[in-house]
């Protein structure tokens, strides 16, 4: 299964899945509850201002495994590393 979270309001993902014809779900998380839990709220930089957001990650969880050191993420620098922290 594949499916997209971010923490844009549904409005918003709900043009972005059209604008792009996106064909799978894409699920908000305005709370930041489950990027937290991932640990992707990083430390950004823009123009020298420093903000907090979202490192675009992709996640490859193995529905069969409980242990969450299974998992791991696939960051665009295409390294491994594991997704959960204890």
């Amino acid at each position: 299964m594949v499916f997209g979270i971010s923490a844009d309001k549904p409005s918003a993902q709900k043009k972005f899945k059209e604008k792009y014809d996106l064909p799978y779900p894409l699920l908000a998380d305005v709370d930041k509850v489950v990027v937290k839990k991932f640990g992707v709220l990083k430390e950004k930089s823009m123009y020298g201002k420093k903000y907090m957001g979202i490192e675009r990650t992709t996640f490859v969880i193995n529905r069969r495994e409980t242990s969450p050191a299974s998992s791991m993420a696939l960051s665009r620098r295409s390294t491994l590393r594991p997704c959960w922290r204890r």
